[in-house]
């Protein structure tokens, strides 16, 4: 019996971690929401801004020859200025899409889905890089 008080402070214990690891991954940096990288204008990039079906701002850059496309998408508490970068070396060669997942960038500040609506905001922007009828699409993500 006297270990029952003990079972219970170490089974509280791992739920208020457990709690606080969930917390930390689905919420975004509200400080790193604040940061912004720039805009293409400021690197010499033509961009264009773009909306996806599911409301999340991008931006475009065409390159004048290349049908093929590269599809940009940022880590968690970043956005899509956070990759001007990479976006700017891709540019050079290839057509180039970046937005700005939900909860991140010009979208309102949320908690994330840890993956799940994420996953539809790619789908959203390969489904506009098909509209617009690009060929081949590369998709590069980091975390």
């Amino acid at each position: 019996m006297m270990w029952l008080p003990l079972l219970i402070a170490l089974a509280v214990t791992h739920l208020v971690v457990i709690a606080v690891f969930v917390a930390a991954v689905a919420i975004p940096n509200p400080l790193r929401s604040l940061i912004r990288h720039g805009r293409p204008s400021e690197r010499a990039l033509d961009a264009k801004d773009v909306r996806l079906d599911n409301g999340s701002p991008g931006w475009l850059v065409r390159h004048p020859t290349s049908r093929d496309a590269v599809l940009v998408c940022h880590g968690r508490s970043r956005d899509k200025s956070w990759m001007l970068p990479l976006v700017e070396t891709l540019a050079a060669r290839h057509n180039v899409l970046v937005f700005d997942f939900p909860a991140h960038g010009e979208n309102r500040f949320a908690r994330t889905s840890i993956g799940l609506h994420e996953a539809d905001t790619v789908h959203a922007a390969l489904r506009w890089l098909g509209d617009a009828g690009f060929g081949r699409v590369v998709v590069y993500g980091v975390s």
